[in-house]
C-alpha cells in the first residue's frame, strides 16, 4: 500500500501539505475536527465562487472555522492565487472545494496538491456508486482519471482515520 494512503492525525502526520478536499458538504464538522484538529491544519480555505460572492455565507463559514486554522472563503480565482502561501514550510492546509471541476483548476494550472482527497460527493441522479460516500458521474470519472494521469496523487477518504483507497485502485472494485 502507498504511504499516503496511510495519512493518520498526529505521529507521521507530513509538518508541511497542501491537501485538496472535495466534498459537496463543503466545511462541516467532520472536515474542522476529524480533517483540521485530527491534522492540526493551520490554514483552512473553503473556495467556492457562490459562497464567497454572498457576505453573509461567507461569515457563516468563517465561523465555522477555529481562528488556530486560519479559516478563510474565497473564489476559486482567489484559492489559486494562495496556492504559493499554501505550500510554505510548516504550512498544514486544506482546500475544501464542493465539485470535482473545481479540483481540477489545480490539475490545469499545473498547482497540482500533496493529495487530491475525494471524501464526500453523495448519490444523486446521473452519479455512479464508487464507495459509501462517494458517487461519481462518468465526466467526472474521466477528470479525475486525467487528474492521476498527471501525476495528482488521488485518495477516496471520508475521514482521515479510515484507510484511503487509490481512486484508480477504486474503479477496479466498485460494484456493477
Amino acid at each position: 500500500m502507498l504511504n499516503w494512503l496511510k495519512i493518520k492525525p498526529g505521529k507521521g502526520t507530513p509538518e508541511t501539505f497542501f491537501y485538496l478536499r472535495v466534498d459537496d458538504r463543503l466545511i462541516h464538522g467532520q472536515v474542522v475536527i476529524g480533517w483540521g484538529v485530527g491534522l492540526d491544519v493551520n490554514r483552512l480555505v473553503l473556495a467556492d465562487d457562490r459562497l464567497a460572492a454572498s457576505a453573509a455565507e461567507r461569515e457563516f463559514y468563517r465561523q465555522i472555522i477555529p481562528e488556530t486554522m486560519g479559516g478563510t472563503v474565497v473564489s476559486l480565482a482567489e484559492a489559486l492565487e494562495l496556492t504559493g502561501e499554501l505550500r510554505q514550510p510548516g504550512r498544514r492546509a486544506i482546500v475544501v472545494v464542493g465539485r470535482v471541476e473545481d479540483a481540477m483548476r489545480w490539475v490545469e494550472t499545473g498547482q497540482h496538491p500533496d493529495l487530491l482527497i475525494l471524501g464526500g460527493l453523495h448519490s444523486r441522479e446521473g452519479r455512479e456508486r464508487l464507495t459509501d460516500y462517494l458517487y461519481l458521474t462518468p465526466q467526472e470519472i474521466e477528470q479525475l482519471r486525467e487528474a492521476a494521469g498527471r501525476g495528482v496523487r488521488v485518495v477516496c477518504r471520508d475521514l482521515p482515520t479510515s484507510e484511503g483507497i487509490d481512486f484508480l485502485a477504486a474503479l477496479g472494485q466498485r460494484p456493477r
